[in-house]
């Protein structure tokens, strides 16, 4: 059932009562390691990123609501968040050589990837830079998942995307760069860069420093 979870977004009820059974499934094994085992599987093959790290989210930062579960003692969190790394490591290699899928789910994973396994934030970095080489249009992409245009930001748009490419400059440059050969972008991308526009300058204080 992990394994097709790709077919749904967080809030669909099919993709809740996976996360659940999954929960429900491992409770069966509680005071054994047999728990641990079953949790890291279902991370490590979950057909979205999104449940993946959901999965992550409940048994590290939120036990207190996983109420399936009620025994934790011989859970270790750590092995958690490293097999969340190495999924993630695996399902984002570079080089990118392909057009990059996204949902609104994605953001979240690639949010809580950065928290839980800081020491992978230049494999990040690296990830969306191979993939922007590869193809422009995976700007479009990388833009669409993080300003979606339902959300807020604490510290502002641009300091959010810088958590996983910096600077937004180089950003911009390529946008420009898209402009000039008119590369076609999807509507929902085309907002999303809307939005990235209006942020920068934001940020910028002006217009005039958008870079050429």
């Amino acid at each position: 059932m992990a394994q097709r979870t790709d077919q749904w977004l967080g809030e669909h009820i099919a993709y809740l009562v996976i996360k659940s059974l999954v929960l429900t499934l491992a409770a069966r094994f509680q005071k054994t390691s047999e728990m641990q085992r079953v949790l890291e599987d279902v991370v490590l093959k979950a057909g979205s990123d999104g449940f993946a790290a959901d999965i992550v989210y409940s048994t590290v930062s939120k036990r207190q609501y996983a109420d399936e579960i009620s025994d934790w003692k011989d859970f270790d969190i750590e092995l958690m968040k490293e097999a969340f790394g190495k999924r993630m490591r695996l399902r984002h290699s570079v080089p990118v050589s392909e057009i990059l899928a996204s949902t609104t789910d994605d953001a979240m994973a690639l949010s809580r990837w950065k928290f839980y396994v800081p020491e992978d934030a230049q494999h990040i970095a690296e990830f969306f830079r191979s993939a922007f080489d590869f193809d422009t249009r995976n700007l479009g992409v990388f833009l669409q998942s993080l300003l979606p245009g339902n959300v807020g930001y604490e510290e502002g748009a641009i300091k959010f995307i810088e958590t996983f490419f910096s600077p937004a400059s180089d950003i911009a440059s390529r946008l420009k760069r898209a402009e000039k050969e008119n590369t076609h972008w999807d509507p929902e991308q085309a907002a999303a860069i809307d939005r990235f526009w209006r942020s920068y300058e934001e940020s910028n204080g002006q217009q005039s420093e958008i870079p050429a």
